[in-house]
């Protein structure tokens, strides 16, 4: 059996790879220990900026009626940032992050800051529709 349906179980490994190498070519010179992940849990000190992406959910759209493939997916990714420094560091990395998003056609929604213990965070969501023939380069 042809398994057409690996680009949706693959999808936030793609954007992962995507996001990961748009920050790095930005930022991997004033950041070199920046550490992006998909992975919530860290083993040792903390590595700052931190910056988790996480697919928050998926479900599929656009069903045809033969139903056997998935021809388009609805999807809610989730960027946490975290940073020891400077408020308007933390901004420049959610703004170049955000612009990633913006640049594949994802909707922005729920961007918060906080801070704790001299640690600041940022956590925003993007979403939308793609469909199994998208070309996202």
């Amino acid at each position: 059996m042809d398994n057409n349906n690996m680009w949706a179980m693959d999808f936030e490994t793609t954007i992962f790879t995507m996001f990961s190498f748009f920050l790095r070519k930005h930022f991997s010179e004033k950041y070199p220990d920046m550490n992006i992940t998909q992975d919530e849990e860290q083993d040792g000190n903390p590595i700052f900026p931190t910056i988790l992406l996480r697919q928050m959910s998926m479900s599929e759209t656009g069903k045809d009626i033969e139903g056997t493939s998935i021809n388009a997916i609805r999807t809610t990714m989730q960027v946490n940032i975290t940073y020891k420094g400077k408020k308007q560091n933390l901004k420049e990395l959610t703004s170049y992050s955000v612009l990633f998003f913006k640049k594949y056609g994802f909707e922005i929604s729920n961007v918060f800051y906080s801070v704790s213990n001299d640690i600041r965070a940022s956590t925003f969501r993007a979403k939308r529709i793609v469909g199994a023939s998208d070309i996202l380069n």
